[in-house]
This record gives structure tokens, sequence and C-alpha cells, in this order.
């Protein structure tokens, strides 16, 4: 009997690392740190795990020698817990190597759901079939599982094709406002595809994502004038990959606000819009956090700026009257919150407070801030493992005193009552539901389904499903324009507008 069928720690511990090479490189570093960080993040884990296939025979080797040892009667007293641990050491370490591994898998199969067989097959192969004592097997399978994996992982960020913009087929009351041809003819945003977008003053604002290159924020003009292009680059490192991503406006100063991301310089990247133009005003450094997301509450002058990292919180920056820019935030304070998920902000009119939603295990809450004083109220929503939203999204209903959360475990959309946070309805979606907008002149929600690349309108209350509308991959963001009465939505093909 070999070794490898005795005593398989090397071979479940290798197993186990290879499916989770994914979540440790492609998962966490590729949107910030670019395409060339990538590359050589991918030879330092090459050498890692051309390592880890090679140490399969020492290590078990090494384990086969130890076992034995254990089991003799005369160290039966002395090494009686090393020889109860022995048969469970490999399962726990291969499950502690495989966690993120599980997670990341979990988030692509929201993403594209063949994926994630294809990528636990891959993960299967290195454990029964890579024999460590020949190196052309070992290479060769090495080799294999990196194409395959760098593949399947990369496949769900890269943007459709021109052919496949080209050929899309717009439902009635669907129209674009910026193709992915007009934006391939600039080349300030070659490689780059649109985030979010918003109309303002007879333009179009327009964030543009690039993860090979400096990203952009551009304003369209509706009457065909040549656009303004403000490229984003890292100040440390101008070849650094550096976009902005979400974007919040005061509408009075005519201020725009975007979540930047780049390495070792996050910040808000600040631009005024007035008179008809674009200009750069000095950016909001955020040391130490990076921010996702942001709100403008125009009754008290204040930017709301959400963050994930080092954990989600919300810190407040105050702004004075008048004109002015970034340089002039003053920063009040960080409140730390803790928790999973809870991506966007959401301002209620009728109790005048700052909402986002979370999940921490097991239990769903709803943060509230009041913008004045800054107090914060914990709203638990639901307790369970089961049955409890995971929410991503969040939007309000003032007229039917209604929340609406988007779940991106179990692709649903959830309505509360925002007095009781009772669930009065559910309604299921596309896979990877995100932003939700609400048109509440129509009575209807829009969400973008990140994952499946449609955006799906639901009447309110109730969330009974009106249509779905196919508008290319990663449709990113929607947005309703209480001015023209349309949801402006991004996608990879371009910017929509739905009526």
């Amino acid at each position: 009997m070999g070794i490898a069928k005795t005593y398989p720690v090397g071979r479940v511990v290798f197993a186990a690392f290879v499916f989770s090479t994914p979540a440790y490189v492609l998962g966490v570093y590729p949107d910030v740190n670019g395409f060339g960080p990538i590359l050589e993040w991918l030879a330092s884990w090459w050498l890692v795990l051309v390592l880890a296939v090679l140490a399969q025979r020492p290590l078990n080797a090494a384990w086969a020698r130890l076992v034995p040892v254990l089991r003799r009667p005369s160290s039966a007293g002395r090494f009686r817990w090393l020889r109860r641990a022995a048969s469970v050491v490999p399962v726990l370490v291969g499950l502690a190597v495989l966690a993120p591994g599980a997670i990341y898998a979990g988030l692509v199969y929201l993403l594209s759901p063949w994926a994630l067989p294809v990528i636990g097959a891959i993960a299967v192969l290195p454990g029964l079939w890579v024999r460590p004592r020949s190196a052309i097997p070992v290479h060769a399978a090495c080799a294999f599982v990196w194409l395959c994996l760098v593949f399947a992982c990369l496949w769900v960020r890269i943007p459709s094709s021109r052919a496949t913009c080209e050929s899309l087929d717009l439902p009635e009351g669907v129209r674009p406002l910026l193709t992915r041809m007009e934006i391939d003819s600039h080349p300030e945003l070659e490689g780059a595809f649109p985030y979010e977008a918003r109309l303002a003053d007879g333009s179009l604002l327009v964030t543009f994502k690039n993860l090979w290159g400096p990203g952009a924020v551009a304003r369209f003009y509706l009457d065909g004038r040549a656009p303004l292009i403000l490229k984003t680059f890292n100040p440390g490192s101008p070849g650094e990959t550096c976009y902005p991503e979400r974007f919040c406006l005061d509408e009075d100063r005519k201020v725009l606000f975007a979540t930047l991301k780049t390495r070792g310089h996050e910040g808000i990247v600040v631009a005024d819009y007035s008179n008809g133009g674009l200009v750069a005003l000095p950016t909001i450094e955020t040391p130490g956090i990076e921010p996702t997301n942001c709100l403008w509450e125009r009754d008290t002058a204040t930017l709301f700026v959400l963050s994930m990292t080092p954990q989600i919180g919300v810190r407040a920056y105050r702004f004075p009257r008048g004109p002015g820019g970034g340089a002039e935030a003053r920063p009040l304070g960080l409140d730390a919150i803790g928790g999973l998920f809870g991506d966007y902000l959401y301002r209620d009119p009728g109790r005048n407070r700052v909402l986002f939603a979370s999940w921490v295990a097991p239990r769903t809450h709803l943060i509230e801030i009041d913008p004045k004083s800054l107090a914060v109220e914990d709203r638990p929503v639901c307790t369970g493992w089961t049955g409890c939203p995971h929410p991503l999204g969040i939007g309000g209903d003032p007229a039917s005193s209604h929340l609406y959360l988007s779940d991106l475990i179990t692709s649903e959309i959830v309505e509360l009552d925002a007095s009781t946070l009772e669930v009065t309805a559910v309604s299921p979606v596309s896979r990877f539901p995100r932003k939700i907008a609400i048109d509440d002149p129509r009575h209807r929600l829009f969400v973008n389904c990140y994952g499946a690349g449609t955006v799906e309108e639901l009447a309110i209350p109730g969330l009974a499903p009106v249509r779905s509308v196919p508008l290319g991959r990663l449709v990113r963001s929607v947005a309703f324009d209480r001015a023209s009465g349309v949801v402006v939505a991004t996608s990879s093909c371009g910017v929509f507008a739905i009526e």
C-alpha cells in the first residue's frame, strides 16, 4: 500500500491549497493592484505551488513514520492526545487552507454558475493525478491548474465583447445613452468600462473602472459636444491601477464625490461640475480604510462614506456652507459597525436618518445614523442562520413606508415595514442583485443583477415582477433620475435609460 493512500496529509493540504489559490491571489488583489502586480503574485505563488507539490513526498513520509510511533502500546500513555489528533490533523489543516477558497467559490458561483463545478473539478485533479516522483507531470499539472483557475476566476471580470454589445437586443422602453463603441472612440478610456452613471444638467456623469491602468471621471454632453474626462492616478505610483467606482452628488454646489480604489492611496475623488465643466478638486484622503460608497446629506452638508476595510464603518465629513471642495472637509469620526455585506447607503426622508443594512452572523441588522448628531442606532431585523436576508443594497419608498433589501446569497428582494422591520414580501430575482433604485412616481423598484447581466423591475409594494431587462455583462449600477423620470443603468456595454 502506498504512502499517499495510507497517509494522505500531503495531498489533502495540497489540494486545499490549490483550491484556495484564486481566493488568496485573484479574489483579493486584482481590483486594486492591476494586472502587472497579479503577474508578480502568480510568479511567487507558482513557486510556492511547485514547492507544495514537491513537499508531498517528504511530508507523507514524515507522517508515515510518526503515526506508527504514536500507535505503539508503549506510547499509549505519553502520546495519547497526539494519537487522537493524528487522524484529524490532515482534515483540520486542509479545512483551514480550504476556507477562503470555499468563500471565493461561492461568490464565483453567484456570478457564473458553471464556474464552480469547473473549479471544483480542477481542485480534485492534483490530489488524484499529481505524482511528485516525476517532474514532468508535476509541472504539467501545475500549468493546467493555473490556466484553468485564472480563466475561471477572471472570466467573471471581463467585460462583454464589442460584438456582443453591438448585437444587444434592447427591449421597448430602453435606449442607450452611451454605447461601448462611443467609449472605445476615446483613447483616454482605453481598457475602461462604466461603473456608475447619473444624469445631471443636460449631461451624463460617469465613473470608469480600469483593472489595467488609470480610471476616469467623465462628463458626456447629451447635445453631442466633446466630453470632459478626468483620469485618476495613484500619486505614489502613476502607473498603478487607480480608478473611481461609486459616486454621490452635492447638487446644490455641483460637486461630485467618488470612491477611489488604488493601492496605498484610497480616498474620495472630488470634482466640480458647475457651469457646464468638470474640474478636479483636492482628493479626500482616507488612510487606513477602503471607501466603497458615499451619500451626500443636503440638510447638514455632510458626506457619509461607507468603508469595507478594515471593517464595515461609516465616516462623516462636514462641509462648510458655500463654495469649497475636498480640502475643506472635516472628518467627524468613524463608527465601526462590523459584520458582512452592506454595500450601500440610503437616506430615509421620513425619519431623516441615514441607513445601511448588514449581516453579522446570525443576525441581520439595520444601522440608523442621525445626520445632525451622528448618533448611531442598531435595529435588529431578524436572527437566524436561515430565513434572514444577507443585505447588500438598500432602498426605500416613503409613500408606502417600506424598506427594501437585496439579498446576494439567495438572490431575492426583501420588503420590510419601515416601522416594525417585519418582512412583508419576498421576490426572487436573477443572480447577484446589488443596488436598488426606487421610481416612486410609478411605484417601481429596479435592481441591477450583476451576475445575470440584467436589471429587474418589480412593482411596489408587494414586489410583483414586471420585467427583466438584459443589458450585457457586468451590470453594475442603477439610479433613478427624478427630473427626467428614467432609470439610468450601467453595464460593460455602456449606459442605458430605462423608461
